[in-house]
């Protein structure tokens, strides 16, 4: 079922209020709610973007980026993998740099990609029946990643430029993963 490998359904056993023929429904919003509690306040809702001065972000700093992602990881709700969006900034570089510098700009990373497919892989050797049996995997929209992933580069240009990182700590740059490795 998970990263498309299959077409079949797997069948959730988790069982809500003790009923072992609960719906698909009810079954999928027990684990949901048990992963990810919901918030009764959301600090975006009234979120109004105001441009700011920041350095902008360089073809080139984009295509390291870019250029390092590992190729062939399961997409997101847009369905598009890594290897298109290669393709999309070999073709037209400019084009994703105007999208990543205004989300800079404005300081807002879009809702539509913070939307997450989330798959549950039970975990071996556990009850089927408990939350605690499953792993949620969120499958975000690849460019969202790329976003992310830029971030994380100036923000350790920026931890590197004030000197406040300690002299026993190396950080290496992850560009596939995008994570600062210590």
């Amino acid at each position: 079922m998970a990263f498309g490998k299959s077409k079949k359904v797997a069948e959730i056993l988790v069982k809500p209020n003790d009923k072992s023929d609960a719906p698909m429904r009810e079954k999928v919003e027990m684990l949901l709610e048990h992963f990810f509690p919901w918030s009764t306040s959301s600090l975006m809702d009234n979120y109004t973007p105001e441009p700011e001065d920041f350095q902008e972000f360089t073809e080139k700093e984009i295509g390291l980026v870019i250029n390092n992602l590992k190729k062939g990881k399961s997409p997101g709700l847009d369905r598009l993998d890594y290897r298109i969006w290669t393709h999309i900034f070999g073709i037209y570089p400019k084009f994703l740099t105007a999208i990543f510098n205004l989300c800079f700009r404005f300081n807002y990373f879009p809702r539509s990609l913070r939307n997450a497919k989330v798959v549950f892989l039970q975990k071996y050797g556990k009850t089927s029946e408990l939350c605690n049996a499953y792993r949620p995997v969120c499958l975000l929209p690849t460019i969202g990643k790329i976003l992310e992933r830029l971030f994380h580069l100036r923000f350790v240009k920026h931890l590197e430029e004030l000197n406040i990182i300690h002299d026993n700590t190396t950080i290496n740059l992850d560009l596939g993963r995008g994570k600062a490795v210590k």
